[in-house]
């Protein structure tokens, strides 16, 4: 395939590429962004049956929300009061974890990210924070809960 890119009219990439390598670099480089463990639909729906009602409702919400939960979204689920991170974390987020790493035999693996750099996990009010399920793992989570 030739490939011609240009930018306010000026020719940048002038290419001859072969589309193969191409999807492969372009999914490798979409592995490597992804934080989350990958899983299949098959270790999603184990996850599924394997936690609480709560984790449950908070999994298909970041399925249907693709890819994330707010903060207040969370403290609605898993009746938490307050900005304490701990009680997702220890409760919840651990027995999410735990099944996790029991299905896939991961002694890091990890589902459920965020980063402690936005500004918005260090304000005062967290109302606009965010966690996320990324790549593979969202893709099977969806499928999992029959999204689509």
């Amino acid at each position: 395939m030739h490939l011609e890119l240009k930018i306010e009219g000026q020719t940048v990439v002038n290419a001859n590429v072969d589309v193969r390598t191409l999807i492969a670099l372009l999914k490798a480089a979409g592995q490597a962004a992804t934080k989350s463990t990958p899983i299949s639909v098959e270790q999603a729906t184990s996850l599924i049956n394997r936690v609480d009602t709560k984790s449950v409702e908070f999994l298909k919400l970041v399925a249907e929300n693709n890819g994330f939960a707010t903060w207040p979204q969370m403290q609605r689920i898993f009746g938490i009061k307050g900005n304490e991170w701990t009680e997702f974390t220890s409760r919840h987020g651990k027995g999410i974890t735990r099944a996790l790493r029991h299905i896939t035999g991961g002694k890091h693996d990890v589902l459920v990210q965020w980063d402690d750099d936005d500004p918005e996990w260090n304000a005062d009010d967290w109302k606009d924070a965010k966690v996320y399920i990324d790549g593979d793992a969202l893709i099977s989570l969806r499928k999992a809960f029959k999204l689509d």
